[in-house]
């Protein structure tokens, strides 16, 4: 649990810094695949670069698009600031994430 609050944390910075930077979720999009693999490692859960590869894109084309509408809700219904709902849905959307892939891995254990 430890690792993914880490993460999160991360997430929090790099979107709070980058936010307004074109492009900058692919940042994000990087550390969420670093998490996908270190979590995998700390559950001895062999990840194959085809695997890695997909789930990359899997993650990318989901949390562009989920990313985008909740920014978007954000800043419509609350009238929140772009960079703090930048901030608050990157790290939601890693820690959610990260208890996901937590799951997964301990459940469906692929050994090397």
């Amino acid at each position: 649990m430890k690792l993914i609050f880490t993460y999160t944390i991360i997430a929090g910075i790099i979107a709070g810094v980058t936010g307004p930077i074109p492009g900058s979720s692919i940042l994000l999009t990087l550390l969420e695949l670093v998490m996908i693999i270190h979590l995998a490692k700390h559950f001895d859960y062999h990840l194959g670069l085809k695997d890695i590869f997909g789930i990359g894109s899997l993650i990318w084309a989901i949390s562009t698009a989920l990313k985008d509408l909740a920014v978007e809700l954000f800043w419509t219904i609350w009238c929140l600031d772009f960079g703090l709902s930048q901030i608050f849905v990157a790290s939601v959307f890693v820690f959610v994430l990260g208890i996901i892939l937590r799951y997964y891995f301990n459940t469906f254990k692929k050994k090397a």
